[in-house]
């Protein structure tokens, strides 16, 4: 399937009383940006809660070394709500990514198992449910 750059994928969030949902890499970006879907709520931003979650930790206890919780500030300037990296960096030969994408549902060697990406953020609204729209640059 063919991917584009800057790869944006559109993921459904709980309300702040509700679990917090995994964010993990699909490619090898070297900035990352997550906004809320201004489609939702009348566009009325709702505000955002998350953990900055380390590269290491495990599905089993993901939240282990990670920062936060974070409320993020609601932009309306045309600034995202959350940004990993440096996005004037995103050509950089010498600076180094975020992590990985997994293996997307496939095997690495046979009888491997599959792989999932980088862990970056575990999210959720500051009010209603809504969507994000997080947006990787290679």
């Amino acid at each position: 399937m063919p991917q584009t750059n800057p790869k944006r994928t559109l993921y459904p969030i709980n309300n702040s009383a509700g679990a917090y949902t995994t964010i993990r890499l699909t490619t090898w970006p070297m900035y990352v940006s997550i906004d809320e879907d201004p489609t939702q709520n009348a566009g009325v931003k709702q505000g955002l809660q998350y953990y900055a979650l380390s590269p290491f930790a495990q599905s089993s206890n993901i939240l282990a070394d990670a920062e936060g919780p974070f409320v993020a500030p609601i932009t309306d300037l045309g600034k995202p709500e959350i940004e990993f990296g440096d996005e004037h960096q995103v050509h950089s030969v010498s600076a180094q990514g975020l992590g990985g994408p997994g293996s997307a549902g496939n095997i690495d060697v046979p009888g491997g198992q599959v792989t999932l990406g980088t862990p970056l953020i575990a999210v959720r609204s500051a009010g209603a449910a809504t969507n994000i729209l997080v947006t990787e640059q290679v």
